[in-house]
């Protein structure tokens, strides 16, 4: 940097931070600040200042349609009864492993046939205490009781009335975490109860990105499918009454593929997303949420240091330091 005045600085600081941009509204995290300086700066001085400082090891970069993550180191020169100069140098970070507080998903199983019977029957009851209340008090009724039904009745038709056909269809993953480039396996179970025709089954395996902006009656949702594969499992077929139906599948990631992320919203998912197309019936549908995680192998260590990181360059190159005005951004090293 360039100081071009005397002047007094409490404290220049340098701290890693990293934040989103896109669609969705702004996630931020920091990591260690840094000390690098107090006392006084004199005029025609040109003080360079190296340091080591951690960074996160997560969330990655990212740059997509809807959602951008960047890391940043913020520079910051605390100056009394003035403006604080402030500089920001962007860089890429690439982890070798996934954040600990980060677990794989697990898919949830559907519920059995007696779970499923008791829950017809409790619908039924409340559809028919509905009626008694609608009668008894009007449209009153129907504002208080009216949505809860009218959910009650889309659970019946998605999940009820295809069980009813296919019985308890089982979905099975051998693994809900994986690694770029790596294959995923898996095999649907179905055990129909009488012989059932289906147009086809099919798996859609997707990724995308999931951003949410504004709050309150003004948040929206932004949705942007990055990558889409269509596998058919099983063409035009009756599905026999009583034997057991196994339809394999495998997809496999790309070698690129971004890792899954969930940021305050800001997230990006995969997922496998299960089709039996049923004529004339409701279809029978299941989402596997897939968690794709660093490999930890040919990657360099998210621990560096940003002096090894940039070792052959100063990291904050700035405008010259006055008592009253902010410093320049720089540009990216």
């Amino acid at each position: 940097m360039n100081v071009d005045t005397d002047v007094n600085c409490t404290a220049l600081e340098v701290t890693a931070t990293w934040r989103t941009h896109g669609r969705g509204n702004v996630a931020t995290g920091s990591g260690e600040t840094a000390i690098l300086f107090s006392g006084q700066w004199t005029a025609g001085e040109n003080p360079e200042y190296r340091f080591e400082l951690p960074i996160a090891d997560w969330p990655p970069s990212y740059h997509g349609h809807y959602l951008n993550v960047d890391h940043y180191v913020d520079a910051r020169a605390k100056i009394p009864w003035g403006f604080d100069p402030k500089a920001s140098v962007p860089y890429m970070m690439r982890p070798s492993g996934g954040p600990d507080a980060v677990q794989p998903i697990r898919n949830v199983t559907e519920a059995g046939p007696i779970v499923g019977t008791i829950l017809v029957t409790v619908l039924f009851g409340f559809a028919a205490f509905f009626i008694y209340m609608l009668i008894q008090m009007g449209w009153i009724a129907l504002i208080f009781l009216g949505l809860p039904l009218i959910g009650a009745c889309v659970w019946f038709v998605k999940v009820f009335l295809p069980r009813y056909l296919l019985g308890n269809v089982e979905c099975e993953i051998a693994a809900d975490q994986a690694v770029p480039g790596e294959s995923i396996e898996g095999k649907l179970i179905i055990r129909p109860r009488r012989n059932v025709s289906v147009n086809e089954i099919t798996m859609n395996f997707q990724a995308l990105e999931k951003c949410i902006s504004g709050s309150g009656s003004n948040r929206k949702t932004h949705k942007h499918v990055f990558y889409e594969s269509v596998v058919t499992l099983q063409s035009s077929t009756t599905l026999q009454a009583g034997q057991e139906q196994r339809f394999p599948f495998s997809v496999t990631l790309p070698s690129d593929a971004p890792y899954s992320l969930e940021l305050d919203d800001n997230n990006l998912i995969w997922s496998s997303n299960l089709r039996v197309d049923i004529p004339r019936w409701p279809d029978w549908t299941k989402e596997l949420k897939l968690t794709v995680v660093p490999s930890g192998k040919g990657e360099e260590s998210a621990a560096h240091s940003l002096t090894e990181a940039y070792e052959s360059q100063p990291i904050l190159q700035t405008e010259p330091v006055r008592e009253s005005s902010s410093l320049s951004a720089p540009e990216a090293a």
